[in-house]
């Protein structure tokens, strides 16, 4: 009988290697991002990181400041010393919003390239641009709301710093979380109707010129397919270390039945390619159907199949947050806009399209609905269909 089990067994190993043979590696060019060389000047790495070394502040005075609005509270006195100790952090932000790019020379090496990417290295970053745009809500409130807007649009430029850049995709969602509260706090200057008409329309056209997060998106999710296709590429190197991963792996190399490698990297490959392309997709189409399910019942990679299932993150839910932090900036060059006009015309525009060409370039395009931005003249209110990432009408 253990003859028999035993002969069975060979056969079916050996069945396995003839009729379940693995796929060639996925065509995945589309997919991978070439790191390039850090270079000076043009990389804003190291005020990056000065940024990051310098930046002092306590977690909740920030929040609590961030709240304020009206200058009589006693919370703007809590301001000056925390603004004190950041000067210099904030003055290498400004140097880090002038700055064509941004490339973490760890990932020059794509080998380097993992999930591995905590919050707290990105978040001095947001938590300078909160500072400067509360310190652009002093200056506005002591009267100097040029420079209060020029703050404020510097701010937008250091988001827009990491959205260009080539780095992981938590660079890319802090990058639009930084240039939002910029367009927050200049909509803000804007619509306190005191800048004059030139500042107005330099500040319509530079926040027109904000290119759109999609393209950032699409690149921060490349990244995250190479941290996955550089993880099962050493898939025997994880999985060789328990017991539980060792016997599994092993049996799975022999066994192709349980685990193909290629056929495992085309099935994330197959995935990816939708997400990134839904990256770009027009928000008015809503997020991008599901990718073909696997076949539930047992077949060839067996384990492949559990690692695709369990191990995809929904990313499709950061597409309506790339579309609320285009509409924010697009909103904020329309008020700019709008703000020049009045002075020249000492009325509102009957419509946006009444602002091309003489304060702006082109119709501003509402990214939920594809269309141009609607105003509402009478409310002094655009009107979009889209919703905030908690789901609020904006």
């Amino acid at each position: 009988m253990r003859l028999l089990l035993a002969a069975g067994l060979l056969v079916f190993l050996s069945a396995s290697l003839v009729f379940f043979p693995d796929d060639p590696p996925p065509p995945d060019a589309d997919l991978i991002v070439a790191p390039k060389a850090l270079a000076e000047p043009d990389n804003a790495y190291h005020d990056f990181e000065r940024i990051a070394a310098t930046i002092q502040f306590d977690t909740g005075k920030l929040a609590w400041l961030a709240a304020q609005t009206d200058a009589a509270s006693p919370a703007w006195g809590e301001l000056e010393p925390l603004l004190a100790r950041n000067e210099v952090a904030l003055a290498h932000l400004s140097a880090f919003g002038r700055r064509a790019s941004y490339l973490d020379p760890k990932f020059a090496d794509r080998s380097s390239i993992t999930m591995d990417a905590p919050i707290p290295k990105y978040w001095p970053l947001v938590t300078a641009a909160r500072l400067e745009t509360l310190r652009a809500a002093r200056l506005a409130e002591s009267g100097k709301d040029a420079e209060a807007l020029e703050r404020a649009l510097s701010v937008v430029d250091a988001g827009q710093v990491l959205l260009r850049s080539e780095s992981p995709l938590i660079a890319t969602l802090l990058g639009m979380l930084t240039r939002d509260i910029g367009a927050k706090r200049a909509r803000a200057v804007i619509e306190r109707g005191r800048l004059d008409r030139a500042t107005l329309a330099a500040a319509a056209r530079r926040l027109a010129a904000v290119s759109s997060a999609a393209g950032g998106l699409a690149n921060g999710l490349r990244f995250e397919y190479m941290s996955v296709e550089n993880l099962l590429s050493r898939f025997g190197e994880y999985a060789s270390r328990p017991p539980a991963g060792r016997w599994i792996y092993g049996l799975g190399a022999r066994v192709r039945y349980l685990y193909l490698p290629n056929r495992t990297r085309g099935y994330f490959s197959d995935r990816f390619r939708e997400i990134v392309k839904g990256a770009s997709a027009p928000c008015s189409a809503g997020p991008a159907a599901d990718p073909p399910a696997f076949p539930k019942h047992p077949g060839p990679n067996v384990v492949g199949r559990i690692f695709a299932n369990v191990a995809m993150p929904d990313f499709r839910k950061l597409y309506p947050r790339r579309c609320e932090s285009d509409y924010r900036v697009a909103s904020a060059a329309a008020s700019a806009a709008i703000a020049a006009y009045r002075l020249d015309r000492k009325a509102p525009p009957p419509g946006l399209d009444a602002l091309v060409p003489g304060y702006l370039d082109a119709v501003l395009l509402d990214p939920f609905s594809g269309e141009a931005l609607r105003f509402d003249p009478a409310a002094g209110t655009f009107l979009t269909p889209g919703k905030d990432s908690e789901g609020k009408p904006l």
